[in-house]
């Protein structure tokens, strides 16, 4: 049996860390799915300053449910593509030995929003963190690792971030069987959470 871990939260909430936190405690055996590699290709001559890339529609939910069946079915080999940041664009595809995976963790701002995709959870984790710390930590990446300015950070903050969480990310908080408050702050939730798995 594969048991698979949903970790949903807003942007910055530390559900990346989390993840990687709990595949250090499983070993080999696991593996991590990211939300931001499965983004539909952006169309051509987009103005990206205004695309809005916080929308559950900018997902292709349909690959990322046939590679959690496929590796719930014990297929050998998937490909897992990876997402692009910096260029917003997939920059490769990665073939995957999937025999001996007993958990998937799959982290993502709209994980719950998919009734489909939701219903693969065994598990459901709600990260909750304050706005606050997440906009620091939103700041601090984009700027570092995306070499964004903090005017573009803060203006997309504001216009598509805020109102995405709002909309779409915290009223799947009642889907969850498991909430974390304060994020990565919450060690204890964390390494209890490893624990058990």
């Amino acid at each position: 049996m594969v048991l698979v871990i949903g970790i949903v939260g807003g942007s910055g909430s530390g559900k990346t860390t989390i993840a990687k936190e709990l595949y250090k405690s499983i070993g080999k055996k696991c593996i991590i799915i990211s939300q931001d590699d499965f983004y539909v290709e952006v169309p051509p001559n987009t103005n990206l300053v205004d695309y809005n890339f916080d929308d559950p529609n900018t997902i292709n939910f349909d690959k990322m449910i046939d590679i959690i069946q496929k590796i719930k079915n014990e297929k050998e080999y998937i490909t897992i593509p990876t997402w692009n940041h910096v260029n917003h664009c997939l920059q490769s595809e990665e073939v995957i030995n999937c025999t001996n995976i007993r958990v998937i963790i799959v982290e993502g701002l709209f994980l719950y929003n998919n009734p489909t995709l939701r219903d693969l959870f065994d598990l459901k984790i709600f990260v909750d963190t304050d706005d606050d710390i997440r906009l620091l930590r939103r700041i601090r990446r984009d700027i570092v690792q995306r070499k964004r300015t903090m005017e573009y950070v803060l203006d997309r903050w504001e216009k598509f971030v805020k109102p995405s969480t709002d909309v779409y990310i915290t009223p799947t908080r009642k889907y969850a069987n498991l909430i974390i408050p304060n994020g990565v702050s919450n060690f204890m939730s964390i390494k209890l959470l490893s624990n058990l798995l």
